[in-house]
């Protein structure tokens, strides 16, 4: 799916592709919101702490093969030399 899109841009274009979350944002979602849903037991309030928690472990893991979410930036007309630069 990302492939196609960026096959169609041309090649003026620069793409980053940045992993978010992981196997502890994954394990918390599906616990927490898929398992509930499946159940059909009450969707209470996500315990906010614990989530932090969650994304705090998988802010550590630079792995894209467990992502929970993906963003695609998307640089037009740029030079990537002065975008990574501060």
């Amino acid at each position: 799916m990302i492939s196609k899109l960026i096959k169609s841009f041309n090649e003026n274009h620069k793409f980053i592709l940045f992993s978010i979350g992981s196997k502890n944002i994954n394990k918390f979602t599906f616990r927490e919101i898929t398992l509930r849903r499946i159940f059909k037991k009450e969707q209470i309030n996500l315990n906010i702490k614990k989530l932090k928690e969650c994304i705090e472990k998988d802010n550590k893991i630079y792995s894209l093969k467990n992502s929970s979410f993906y963003c695609l930036v998307i640089l037009s007309n740029m030079k990537m030399d002065n975008i990574l630069k501060k």
